[in-house]
């Protein structure tokens, strides 16, 4: 799409995917684990400026926040004992693959 405005052409008049697309981020913010009210600044930054990059900068960033909790959170499950396997359901991965994510070491 390159550096065109947002939203595309065929969606300008409030309906269509791009609206479609934030009210089911909306309605699935919990599931997936996000915080709605942020979810809501991130989609009103999008709306304001029209572009697409500036919502994607802003959503890379709130992605390594929360990747940074989670490392160190996992950090203190493992440090009290939690296993791989139970740190692994909780994220939605297998014990492996919690383990090459997260684990430091190989502990």
């Amino acid at each position: 799409m390159g550096q065109g405005h947002w939203p595309p052409a065929g969606d300008v008049g409030g309906g269509g995917a791009v609206t479609d697309v934030q009210e089911e981020l909306m309605r699935r913010s919990e599931a997936l684990g996000l915080n709605p009210k942020r979810l809501r600044e991130i989609m009103s930054a999008v709306n304001q400026s029209r572009n697409p990059m500036y919502a994607l900068t802003l959503a890379a960033v709130e992605r390594d926040s929360i990747e940074a909790a989670i490392q160190y959170l996992v950090a203190q499950c493992r440090a009290a004992g939690y296993t791989w396997a139970a740190i692994g359901s909780t994220l939605g991965l297998t014990k492996q693959g919690a383990q090459q994510r997260y684990g430091v070491n190989g502990s």
